[in-house]
């Protein structure tokens, strides 16, 4: 078993900074103004979203970005991290 799903989101910057591993066909997003992926992130034949535009569950609320004012979004994949949705032979 593991954890099946990660969706956080906020306002300021999120950091990876060490190793993030799901069960097999796990879901990742995370959203941010500034992602910096230091550690890799693993979920076997699942997805992983990396995004800098906030979109609500409720439909009448416009998609927004998460940039602060004067700072340019950022997502940072750092030497060594990777990000692996491949699948696992059966």
């Amino acid at each position: 078993m593991g954890l099946g799903g990660l969706d956080l989101a906020t306002g300021g910057a999120l950091t990876v900074a060490e190793a993030v591993a799901l069960a097999d066909g796990g879901q990742v997003a995370l959203t941010a103004g500034r992602i910096d992926a230091r550690a890799g992130i693993t979920t076997r034949g699942g997805a992983i979203t990396l995004s800098n535009t906030f979109v609500s569950p409720d439909a009448s609320t416009k998609p927004r970005a998460l940039s602060k004012a004067g700072e340019a979004a950022a997502i940072v994949l750092r030497e060594g991290a990777a990000l692996d949705a491949s699948g696992r032979w059966v």
